[in-house]
């Protein structure tokens, strides 16, 4: 290959004039070739596949800072809403994929609007043709292969053949029927993180929920979940003896994964009363020599709050039994925080606040606020 010959600084310089797909492209030619390719794209992070109507069937490259570009699109020669995008020259540009151990033999054309690459493949195999891309960008980039999906399940018959997905966000679209949900998370295991916009029966996962009106949780949703973080912002379903029973059912061994859980800006003014919650337990304040005076975010999304929620230096502490957990608690009128001291003395680096200013959009008045994590997924 003559352009790999060029000295690395020009070559450096022609290749970062290169979009995703044709980095992708040349670096799906060799090992030297990728190497030089992960050189150049240094800040690529991981690939989202992207099941929904208004992207369509898209890989999406995520970079470090969580923002993501379309690099190509999947589709079948049987798919009705794709039939006119396949130019007859398509044959002539040709790539082939191998999935555990299937070998998928595909044509390659050009979205003559959205400008990125459209692979094309028989339809036996447009469900396992994502994943097979995946796997082919991640090795070219370097990247870990972590199974990030987004998918509207009105799209189901486009999700790809998997049973085990990390990340998985689903957007507001229902089905006909309740049992349609329950069948899909009877085959399909979330791993890590389920952001969801339906009142599943079947919350065992890492959840998040930041949609207004968010009151169908309740405190048996969170009871029976088996995952590690909770972020539930406008509930109606949760109060004080909610709080008094799932702290019950965590002192008794519950939720064994949890790591942190905030339920904030109740949709009532007064969900919780620290006085009631109190004299059901026999909490402690803050000792030094069992834990740090902060907590580390974990959330996989970004949260603001009027007061800095990861500072513990007040708060009351439990500490189970079963297997000598130490837990913090936070109280407020409309907030019920709680945290997992897996780590009773995580890196102090970690866990600061990021102090920003905001502005009331109908007033112009300027107010502080703390800001904690980033837009990972």
């Amino acid at each position: 290959m003559k352009l790999l010959r060029i000295p690395f600084l020009p070559l450096k310089l022609i290749l970062e004039s290169f979009e995703d797909y044709e980095l992708y492209f040349l670096g799906f030619c060799s090992k030297r070739s990728s190497r030089i390719v992960q050189e150049i794209r240094k800040n690529a992070w991981r690939v989202l596949i992207n099941v929904t109507r208004h992207t369509g069937r898209c890989l999406q490259l995520q970079n470090m800072n969580g923002k993501t570009i379309g690099m190509m699109l999947w589709t079948s020669y049987d798919t009705k809403d794709t039939l006119d995008l396949l130019p007859i020259d398509s044959e002539n540009q040709s790539i082939n994929y191998s999935y555990n151990g299937i070998d998928i033999e595909c044509r390659i054309s050009m979205h003559p609007t959205k400008g990125i690459p459209v692979i094309w493949c028989d339809n036996k195999h447009k469900n396992i043709l994502p994943l097979a891309i995946h796997h082919s960008i991640c090795q070219v980039f370097n990247l870990i292969d972590t199974i990030q999906i987004y998918v509207e399940f009105r799209e189901l018959s486009d999700f790809p053949e998997i049973n085990r997905v990390d990340n998985l966000r689903e957007y507001g679209f229902f089905v006909d029927k309740a049992e349609d949900y329950e069948d899909f998370f009877e085959k399909v295991e979330i791993t890590n993180y389920l952001q969801v916009s339906y009142p599943y029966k079947i919350l065992n996962y890492y959840l998040r929920n930041t949609w207004d009106g968010c009151f169908w949780l309740t405190m048996n949703h969170l009871m029976n979940f088996n995952g590690k973080t909770v972020v539930n912002k406008r509930t109606r379903g949760i109060n004080s003896y909610g709080v008094i029973d799932f702290l019950n059912n965590w002192m008794k061994g519950g939720n064994p994964n949890l790591e942190m859980m905030l339920i904030v800006e109740t949709l009532s003014s007064n969900a919780f009363d620290a006085s009631i919650i109190q004299k059901n337990f026999n909490f402690k304040p803050w000792d030094p020599k069992k834990r740090g005076s902060r907590f580390t975010y974990t959330a996989l999304y970004p949260h603001a709050s009027k007061t800095d929620i990861l500072d513990c230096t007040n708060a009351m502490d439990l500490e189970r039994k079963t297997d000598n957990k130490l837990a913090t608690v936070k109280i407020e009128k409309e907030s019920f925080i709680f945290f997992v001291w897996n780590d009773p003395f995580p890196n102090s680096v970690l866990n600061e606040s990021d102090v920003r200013l905001g502005k009331d959009p109908r007033t112009g008045e300027e107010f502080h606020y703390y800001s904690y994590g980033k837009n990972q997924f």
